[in-house]
């Protein structure tokens, strides 16, 4: 139960990772007049660092016997 609970977080922040990155490319300019252009960089990464994590962890479960 507890790998299952895992798994569900990390495909979620995958998932909420995946929308900001691609909400981040589909109003870029939009984001960059309110924000700069580290501000719109930094939201990327996140979503990038999001995705990662996801990744890892479920092979990190995955490797589990």
């Amino acid at each position: 139960m507890n790998e299952v609970f895992h798994i569900a977080l990390a495909v979620s922040g995958g998932i909420s990772g995946s929308y900001l990155i691609s909400k981040t490319l589909t109003h870029y300019d939009s984001l960059e007049k309110l924000v700069s252009n580290d501000g719109v960089v930094a939201m990327g990464l996140g979503g990038l660092v999001s995705v990662w994590l996801c990744i890892r962890t479920i092979g990190e479960l995955a490797g589990k016997p």
